[in-house]
């Protein structure tokens, strides 16, 4: 069975409303497994915020008490690098899988809350090669889903990575 899931971001995110969480740019992500091939295509809905600077990116998804089931977000980035994450301040256990600029997914880990208030504490979750964006979906998304290490993050049609047509 084919493992293609689409992923956006909306309102109907269920996480603890702030100002900063308000204005947040929604979009429509489609996880994809070539391994099943898009004629056997099963797909999700999920919502995801995209975070593009860095305010947003530095923030994440700090002090949320709630994250819907598809919820998730997005941190894009100009170029590919090496990135790392931490999750200070974050309540939620979350997976994070690291992107490459085709919207292959190069890695993925599942990142435990630092109860620690100094940030020097908090383990970090760094990637093991440059990667263009990182996604966060609650802890056990991706193996719920059935989606893994080369498989893909494409737009909404599941057509292209996503950034290739902003």
């Amino acid at each position: 069975m084919a493992s293609v899931i689409v992923l956006g971001l909306g309102g109907s995110l269920a996480c603890s409303a702030s100002p900063e969480t308000d204005s947040v740019q929604e979009i429509d992500l489609c996880l994809y497994s070539p391994e099943q091939g898009p004629d056997q295509e099963q797909t999700e809905m999920v919502k995801v915020e995209l975070a593009r600077d860095f305010a947003s990116r530095a923030r994440g998804l700090m002090q949320r008490t709630e994250l819907d089931e598809r919820g998730g977000m997005l941190f894009y980035y100009l170029f590919s690098e090496r990135r790392a994450f931490w999750m200070y301040q974050t309540l939620l256990p979350l997976d994070i899988a690291y992107l490459a600029a085709d919207g292959e997914i190069l890695q993925i880990e599942t990142m435990e809350p630092c109860g620690s208030g100094d940030p020097a504490q908090c383990r970090s979750y760094p990637s093991e090669q440059p990667a263009r964006a990182a996604l966060e979906l609650n802890a056990g998304a991706f193996a719920d889903f059935g989606i893994a290490v080369g498989d893909y993050v494409y737009d909404q049609e599941c057509q292209q990575s996503p950034w290739d047509s902003w």
